[in-house]
C-alpha cells in the first residue's frame, strides 16, 4: 500500500501535506554554565519516517540519472553511489602523487579545516 502511495506521488508530482510534519523536541546542549539561556538549546525536528522513506527513494533516483547522464564531474564525491569518504581520501592522495611525479620542484598544497566545533554536542 505504501509503495502505491510513492508511485502515485511521483506519478503526479505531488508531495503530502502529512510528509511534511515533524515532531520538534528540544535538548539542552552538553556543559552550558546556564540553562536559563535560550542558547543552551538546541531543537530537533523528527521527521516522517514515510517521508524520509519517500526521499531517500527520489534521492537515489536523481543520483542515479545524475551519474547516468555524467552530470557529476568524476571528483564528486558526496551524494554519489559507492563513494565513501574513502574515496575522497584515495583521490587526494592520487592527486598528490601525480603533482609529485610530473611536475619536479612542485608543491601540492592542501586546506584542512576542523569544523567539529560547527556541530554542537546534546545531552540526552
Amino acid at each position: 500500500m505504501i509503495s502505491r502511495i510513492f508511485i502515485a506521488c511521483l506519478d503526479i508530482g505531488y508531495y503530502l501535506k502529512l510528509f511534511k510534519e515533524s515532531i520538534i523536541v528540544v535538548f539542552r546542549k552538553c556543559q552550558k554554565p546556564d540553562y536559563s539561556k535560550l542558547g543552551s538549546y538546541k531543537p530537533v525536528a523528527f521527521l516522517n519516517i514515510l517521508a524520509k522513506t519517500f526521499k531517500a527513494i527520489i534521492t537515489k533516483r536523481i543520483s542515479r540519472e545524475a551519474e547516468a547522464r555524467g552530470l557529476l564531474p568524476k571528483t564528486q564525491i558526496g551524494a554519489q553511489l559507492g563513494r565513501f569518504t574513502t574515496s575522497a581520501l584515495d583521490l587526494t592522495i592520487k592527486q598528490v602523487r601525480t603533482i609529485w611525479k610530473t611536475s619536479l620542484g612542485e608543491v601540492a598544497s592542501m586546506l584542512c579545516l576542523d569544523i567539529s566545533r560547527a556541530f554542537n554536542n546534546m545531552s540526552y
